[in-house]
């Protein structure tokens, strides 16, 4: 499937109504989230046939794109449930194949390995100082350790990430860098819109 097909098939996923601000919820833009599951299928085959989370994942766009690369099963987890009722409007209309659970990302059922990808565009830590490495901390946790974990943080915390990743005996690569525009949202956006420069981690745990 080629990125711009993917690209029509994600424009038709409904977004956030009443987007919220704490929660730092923000669309990931089709674009990315196309390029994202491409380059996680053609060039690591991390996807199709594959059990893949998407944590954090709003109204469905990863699971939308995870799911037209052919993963065997899909669990989508938020908190939010209002963004995971529209997630399941999302299901329906595009006859998706995603099972969604509502839960705390440090309060989850499962706490063990259970998932070959993860998939997640979490929150950047704006509003919430760490919450980006609670996310990636939970990842490692339900991710097989021969899995790979795909995830977006601003560029600005890329030092910062490679020396967690030494910490948590992991490896991690930046498989491409993005600029991630942000429209105006909430009522203290002075601009219509900005971009933030968003960095593409895959990240996978050293062999022993």
């Amino acid at each position: 499937m080629q990125l711009w097909q993917i690209e029509e098939l994600l424009a038709d996923i409904k977004t956030f109504e009443n987007p919220n601000v704490f929660l730092e919820q923000y669309t990931t833009p089709p674009h990315i989230a196309a390029y994202l599951v491409q380059i996680a299928e053609n060039s690591f085959g991390d996807l199709k046939g594959k059990l893949v989370a998407d944590l954090g994942c709003g109204t469905g766009m990863l699971c939308a794109a995870i799911h037209y690369f052919g993963a065997s099963s899909i669990v989508g987890v938020d908190l939010d449930e209002s963004a995971l009722s529209i997630a399941k409007q999302n299901i329906v209309k595009c006859d998706l194949q995603v099972d969604l659970v509502q839960s705390n990302i440090s309060e989850l059922f499962f706490k063990s390995a259970m998932f070959d990808t993860v998939v997640m565009n979490p929150p950047f830590g704006t509003r919430r100082k760490g919450i980006d490495v609670v996310f990636l901390e939970t990842a490692i946790e339900v991710t097989y350790p021969e899995g790979s974990i795909y995830s977006l943080h601003k560029t600005c915390t890329r030092n910062y990430l490679h020396k967690k990743m030494l910490q948590w005996k992991c490896e991690g690569e930046v498989l491409g860098k993005f600029m991630f525009n942000l429209s105006k949202t909430f009522s203290f956006h002075r601009k219509e819109s900005m971009d933030i420069e968003v960095d593409l981690w895959r990240i996978k745990k050293k062999k022993r």
